[in-house]
């Protein structure tokens, strides 16, 4: 984390008072991921003054010797059995926690992670990724078993997981919800009905110590040659954990009328259908699916522009991180990040659905120069302007406010 960085989550950590016991829920606990990289900077701004337990299951290590680590087990499985015997193990150790050693001052969670949690951030909202799976939009044709068995457990996942949120943000003991955009917080109410008083919207941000175009400009040959890019390809690149609802289909789609174009899709997906589906709209030669790496940023040097033609993004990092190092990107107004990139900083679109939409955009792209130095220029400084702490600053402010009530309230039920 930025020295930057690290010292403005200091500044709002030291307004919370001092000798608070904070627990944090969260399944996962990695450097790597967008939630994981924010939670666990929150972790170490807690840490320094406050006693922190940290129940997950899995971990790449403390972010502080001070964080006493609580192993969560979870039920062996597909997602949907790992994360509801998560919540229901979760909540168990929370509360055989507070039986030996007191109530916490408060309990934070990204997400619905446990029963007792006081302070969220809602990083998504599964009631719209249930209906998307409903409509069936956006998906390869489902080729073998496989294919279905993963489709079947998707949709699956989402049913059961949209009422377990429906639960969880009308819970009494649910105090605060951090929201990373205003379309979390619009997806809440309209969805769970959740009390707009609860909501406090405070987006998402990006670390340029980290995301830079210094740091792209010295990769860029590098990595090029390392993917078998020649001087003069184009290469757009697409980046999710989840391809249906990030629209990978309409990119192939609009692939097919932008010829001279490459892309390259990179996600813990299998690639299989896409590979097939690319096939079929006749783009498979232009198409690659490289694997994941932790330098996300070596792939941003690698590319010419970002694609990301999102139906439902609760924010989006990926265009905003590219921003940053001087990659201008294609987005839609359903992404969060369209808060925050407007239309002189990216290219937005309206239909997420409207491939011959984004064709065009794909080509003035290749075909501008100018178009691509404005975007690049006006997205650096909105990425600048996005602090990566200020999301966790309110967060902050979300779990002192919590803790001060709850200690209040405690001593006014103490007898005389």
């Amino acid at each position: 984390m930025a020295a930057a960085t690290a010292s403005g989550l200091q500044t709002a950590e030291l307004q919370l008072g001092s000798g608070l016991r904070i627990a944090v829920v969260t399944p996962e606990f990695y450097p790597t991921g967008g939630t994981e990289r924010v939670t666990r900077a929150l972790l170490q701004a807690l840490a320094r003054d406050h006693e922190v337990c940290l129940y997950s299951h899995l971990s790449s290590g403390k972010a502080d010797t001070q964080i006493c680590h609580h192993p969560v087990p979870v039920l062996p499985g597909p997602g949907l059995a790992r994360q509801l015997s998560f919540f229901a193990a979760a909540s168990l150790a929370v509360w055989k926690g507070e039986r030996r050693h007191g109530a916490y001052d408060c309990v934070y969670s990204p997400g619905p992670n446990c029963a007792q949690v006081h302070v969220s951030t809602a990083h998504f909202c599964q009631a719209r990724q249930r209906d998307l799976l409903r409509s069936g939009r956006f998906q390869p044709a489902a080729a073998t078993l496989d294919d279905r068995l993963r489709r079947w457990h998707r949709a699956l996942y989402a049913n059961w997981y949209s009422q377990l949120e429906n639960w969880f943000y009308a819970s009494r003991r649910l105090e605060k919800v951090i929201c990373p955009a205003e379309v979390v917080r619009r997806d809440l109410i309209d969805c769970y009905r959740a009390s707009p008083d609860r909501l406090v919207v405070a987006h998402s941000g990006v670390d340029t110590s980290s995301f830079n175009q210094e740091r792209r400009g010295r990769l860029r040959n590098s990595v090029r040659n390392e993917l078998g890019l020649a001087h003069g390809d184009f290469c757009f690149l697409f980046v999710g954990t989840d391809w249906v609802r990030k629209c990978l289909v309409t990119v192939l789609d609009a692939l097919a009328g932008v010829p001279e174009a490459l892309l390259y899709a990179v996600g813990p997906y299998d690639p299989e259908p896409y590979r097939r589906y690319a096939a079929r709209a006749g783009v498979a030669g232009r198409v690659r699916f490289p694997p994941r790496r932790a330098d996300i940023i070596s792939y941003y040097a690698a590319a010419d522009a970002v694609v990301a033609p999102s139906f439902y993004e609760p924010f989006g990092l990926v265009p905003l991180e590219a921003a940053a190092c001087g990659v201008p990107s294609i987005i839609t107004r359903q992404m969060g990040v369209a808060e925050v990139l407007d239309g002189e900083s990216a290219i937005v679109l309206n239909d997420p659905a409207d491939s011959a939409a984004l064709a065009r955009a794909m080509r003035r792209l290749m075909d501008d120069a100018d178009l691509r130095q404005r975007l690049v220029s006006h997205g650096e400084l909105r990425a600048r302007m996005s602090p990566w702490d200020g999301i966790n600053r309110s967060t902050l402010e979300a779990i002192r406010d919590s803790a001060s009530r709850r200690k209040a309230a405690a001593r006014q039920a103490a007898p005389a």
